[in-house]
């Protein structure tokens, strides 16, 4: 059976989106659902709730350390990462964006191809070889 430590549980259960981590829990008064509109709704949403793609990376990896590199823990990671292989097949193919809204996780925001994305999620594969 799959167990998760309880900062694990933590950042899984309070931010973790399939497409990234968002910076601030949706219960928190200052969180931001939706990046978008003039320039000063998207600044002040920018860091408050918005869904990051590029700490994945680090979230996986620790993951996976804190569990000793299980074959649980690997097969538990890939299933997540099957979600971010559909997203690399939309707008710009191979890539993942920049962020993406924190209460709706589904439409990217942001740089569309956005590099530290995409090497992180890398990271991650190649640890899991």
């Amino acid at each position: 059976e799959f167990k998760i430590s309880t900062q694990d549980e933590t950042v899984f259960e309070k931010l973790y989106t399939p497409y990234g981590l968002r910076t601030l829990a949706m219960e928190d008064e200052q969180f931001h659902p939706f990046y978008g509109g003039e320039m000063m709704e998207r600044d002040l949403a920018y860091h408050q709730g918005t869904v990051w793609t590029f700490p994945l990376g680090a979230y996986y990896l620790a993951s996976l350390k804190v569990h000793d590199n299980s074959s649980e823990e690997k097969q538990h990671i890939r299933e997540q990462l099957a979600v971010l292989e559909a997203a690399m097949r939309e707008g710009c193919i191979g890539q993942l964006p920049e962020i993406y809204d924190g209460a709706n996780p589904t439409s990217s925001r942001g740089c569309f191809a956005q590099a530290w994305s995409v090497g992180e999620i890398l990271r991650v594969y190649e640890a899991l070889e």
